[in-house]
């Protein structure tokens, strides 16, 4: 979706906030959403929405670009960060931090050795939360994204992801084609058109947006991290549930292993094309992030 933050945290437990109006942000490399039981549409940037969500993703390290020009080792924390006060939600995946400000934190004089930590933090943790995030605003957020990815050493040609639907092009996508506003009620709106095969929520219990994925893997390159930033949240349900794809690799038969370790896939998202027939409307066709995806 934006996977799509995601997208601060990587590779996708979430806990969203009970009966109190706080934003709550998130940055991911994966996750998945349950169905959203509001209809109300707020234009924001990324973060997790049980009723509208916003995601603003990353693209990174394009095919074009040498393998010599890339990290050979992992990234080692300074401690910079070291003193934020924060609790992990659950043994293998997921943290937060109780009290951080991220607007104040990319204001810094040391934002670069601190946003770089938490580029880390969240490649170890999978998944990390912040409450409360009021002063963060869509350009603030934006830059956020960005700077992790730059810190951690993709590419210069690689910028923030543009969904191919969820853009500035829909009737609840906001100004900006980098943040894709999510919203429960444009998502009925566009894919539960009667003469949908793919996606036609209201007739099947499955679908894969409400289902366990990670987000913008059909790309050529896909984001590594994304950010989601709450902005209406109901009095009850609407939690984006977050797993460790590491822990679940983990978890099965050394054979099974060794098998998965042989396969590739190649795919793509039809149901993307499906659905803008269906609702009179183009793709987002122009590169999407990266120069390769279009």
């Amino acid at each position: 979706m934006a996977p799509s933050i995601e997208q601060a945290i990587p590779e996708s437990v979430a806990q969203t906030a009970e009966h109190i109006q706080e934003k709550l942000a998130a940055v991911n490399l994966g996750n998945t959403e349950e169905q959203k039981p509001a209809e109300k549409v707020e234009e924001a940037p990324a973060v997790q929405a049980p009723v509208a969500e916003v995601a603003a993703e990353e693209s990174v390290k394009p095919a074009a670009v040498p393998a010599s020009a890339y990290i050979k080792a992992p990234l080692k924390l300074s401690g910079a960060i070291d003193s934020w006060k924060s609790f992990e939600v659950t043994p293998v995946i997921g943290r937060e931090y109780a009290d951080v400000d991220l607007a104040a934190v990319l204001k810094a004089e040391n934002s670069d050795e601190l946003l770089r930590d938490l580029a880390i933090t969240i490649s170890q943790r999978g998944v990390v939360f912040f409450r409360a995030q009021d002063n963060l605003t869509d350009d603030l957020q934006k830059e956020l994204i960005q700077r992790i990815g730059e810190l951690s050493g993709k590419p210069e040609t690689s910028k923030l992801h543009i969904h191919p639907i969820a853009n500035a092009g829909r009737e609840h996508g906001g100004k900006d084609d980098e943040i894709s506003v999510i919203s429960s009620a444009q998502a009925k709106k566009i894919y539960n058109h009667p003469k949908s095969k793919l996606f036609n929520q209201g007739k099947k219990q499955q679908n894969g947006k409400i289902g366990w994925h990670s987000d913008i893997t059909f790309e050529p390159i896909p984001s590594d991290y994304s950010v989601l930033r709450l902005v209406e949240l109901p009095s009850t349900g609407g939690d984006t549930l977050w797993a460790s794809g590491y822990e679940l690799y983990d978890r099965i038969s050394a054979p099974y292993q060794k098998f998965l370790e042989t396969l590739t896939a190649t795919y793509a998202q039809p149901g993307f094309n499906e659905a803008a027939k269906n609702n009179g409307f183009k793709l987002f066709t122009e590169a999407r992030g990266a120069p390769e995806n279009v």
